[in-house]
């Protein structure tokens, strides 16, 4: 698992995940994650073209991670998954915590608008 932070403004972060979101690819990149997405309190925009596999801890991640956002007023957004990773976070009902999009476009709106 493969965490690069694309950009990190003083308005939102913008990071991508690759890989499997499994056990060992939380542990490989939960404290950078933190640091950079969590920890800042910013609407959160993240990028899942390269995910290939999520877990049940991956998606436990994430909620978490939606909820600590939105303590800040802040969300965070899932753009553009792959088919099963889409399932995944769908049938966890994920999209009830923070908006899953395909349009870059929409990922920065929907980080930037007001909630």
């Amino acid at each position: 698992m493969q965490l690069k932070i694309i950009n990190n403004s003083a308005a939102c972060s913008h990071v991508a995940l690759s890989g499997s979101f499994d056990c060992e690819g939380v542990a490989e990149i939960f404290e950078e994650f933190k640091r950079n997405v969590t920890d800042r309190g910013l609407p959160a925009i993240l990028d899942l073209t390269e995910m290939e596999f999520i877990s049940s801890l991956g998606l436990r991640t994430l909620i978490a991670s939606a909820q600590e956002l939105a303590r800040h007023k802040a969300r965070l957004i899932l753009y553009n998954p792959q088919p099963f990773v889409l399932d995944e976070l769908r049938t966890a009902g994920l999209e009830k915590e923070c908006p899953v999009t395909r349009d870059f476009g929409e990922a920065v709106r929907l980080a930037t608008e007001n909630r």
